[in-house]
């Protein structure tokens, strides 16, 4: 679902490039992908940083705030990733 979530906001950020909204999704979506390639590669003891995920989730939750200033709740978000 993560991928089908990503590919959907990016297909909506093409039209409308200033949606917070699609944003927010891609950054959950990463988050989860990150999530769930991290389980994977820690059971199969392949070394894994995460980084791209993670990266990813930071600068789309930037791009968010960005677009709504005001938001606590996206600000939230991105400071939670900072303390990651």
């Amino acid at each position: 679902l993560a991928i089908c979530a990503i590919r959907d906001a990016m297909a909506g950020l093409r039209t409308a490039p200033n949606a917070a909204d699609g944003y927010i999704v891609l950054a959950r979506a990463h988050l989860i992908l990150d999530q769930i390639e991290s389980t994977v590669m820690s059971a199969a003891k392949t070394p894994w940083n995460g980084v791209l995920r993670y990266q990813q989730a930071i600068a789309e939750w930037h791009q968010a705030a960005l677009l709504r200033p005001d938001d606590v709740g996206i600000r939230y978000a991105l400071a939670s990733l900072f303390e990651r």
